[in-house]
Formats: C-alpha cells, structure tokens, sequence
C-alpha cells in the first residue's frame, strides 16, 4: 500500500534551487571581509558541514578571519539573497502533488540549521506537501551519518524497505546508503564531480523526467503507486 511508503528529500538543491545562492553568499562574505574569493569554490566542498565549507573559502581568499564572524556574515548576506532569489527546482511542486495523492509519506531531511530550512519550506509552498522537517538541529551528527534520515523514518513511523531518498550531493547519498535506504541523485551544475555510483539512478529534472522518476520508483517500491 502507498500509505506505508515514504519518499525523504533533501532540501537544497534537491527541492529548491538556491546552492548557487549559497556559493555566492559564501563568496561576498569573503570579499566583504576584504579577501577574493569565486562563487566556484563551492563546487569543491557542496554537501560537506557548514565548517569545513567555511574553512575551505577561507583558506583559498588567503586572508585571516574568524570563522563564526565569517559564518554570522554569511548567513546575514544570504538569508537577504534567497529573499529575492529562491525558486523551486522546476516542475517539482507537480512531483510533489503527484506522490501526495498517490498516498505517500513526505519528509524534508535537510543538514541546514532549522531557522532557515524552516521559512525555505514555507515560503515556497513546499510546506503544503510534506508530513515531517529534519533538520541539522534535531541531530547529534549531520551527513554523511546517517542520523537524519533514521530520524525521518521514526517520524513517518516506515521501515527503511519502504523508503526513497531524493539527494543531490555525494555526502547526501552516503548518509541514505549508510542508513540502508535506497537513493536516487539529483544532477545540477554545482555537482557536477559528485559520485553518485550509490544512488539507483540520477536525474536532471522533476519537469522533464518526471515518468522516468516515476517508473523507477514503481520499481524500487515493487508496485505501481505512481
């Protein structure tokens, strides 16, 4: 029965398209704190925790700074850019109607910290689809362990057997593989040197590939729902 399904998504760059949002905000940060910095660092360390993404635009803007000032600069730049720039990735609010009314169980699993994972899901509508928010609050250790998505199942209360992680980073795959749950990627052009040999298959688009997401899925669950 769909009903004791669940699809579990990350949320940037799998729901919403802002990951190069945050590589620019990273960026001005740098510069705002009198160093260079390129958007296309981010590339590098997408998917990695808010330290090491910190670390690695630090390091290569060569300049001396704290990490938390750079952190609170950061946020402060892009919670202001996702205000004026945040969309949906395309033709995911269809997807999400679709697997509603198919019956399944919706989560968000996100590493993000609550706040701002919170008003993306509001405001972008995504909030009327989904059953349970994780976010990198509610957990000990963020991805690759696999602690979210073990949250997110005890929260729809389904087995691993009966659950799909929709993902766009390497890390992000890690942690589903790790927590035994089958994944399928999410191709952008931020992860584009991503390994996504663990996922079932990838996709580039809700919109345009939207049957073959759907058969896969028919496939995985081992019966049509979709």
């Amino acid at each position: 029965m769909a009903n004791t399904c669940g699809i579990l998504f990350d949320l940037d760059g799998t729901l919403v398209d802002n990951e190069h949002i945050k590589a620019l905000a990273f960026s001005r940060a740098i510069e705002q704190l009198g160093g260079k910095s390129n958007p296309s660092i981010y590339e590098k360390v997408m998917g990695m925790s808010g330290p090491i993404i910190r670390k690695q635009f630090i390091i290569e803007s060569g300049i001396d700074v704290n990490s938390d000032e750079y952190f609170k600069l950061y946020k402060s730049i892009y919670e202001e850019l996702i205000k004026d720039k945040l969309e949906t990735r395309p033709g995911i609010i269809a997807f999400l109607d679709d697997l509603k009314a198919a019956g399944l169980k919706l989560a968000v699993v996100s590493s993000a910290y609550k706040e701002v994972v919170n008003w993306i899901v509001e405001t972008s509508g995504i909030f009327k689809f989904i059953d349970t928010t994780i976010t990198g609050d509610d957990v000990i250790s963020k991805k690759p362990a696999p602690d979210c998505f073990l949250a997110a199942l005890k929260a729809l209360t389904l087995s691993k057997e009966n659950v799909v992680v929709f993902e766009d980073t390497e890390v992000g795959l890690r942690a589903a593989k790790s927590a035994g749950i089958k994944s399928l990627g999410i191709r952008h052009s931020y992860n584009q040197s991503h390994d996504f040999s663990t996922a079932y298959n990838e996709y580039s688009s809700f919109k345009d590939e939207s049957k073959v997401i759907k058969r896969d899925l028919n496939l995985i669950f081992g019966q049509a729902i979709l």
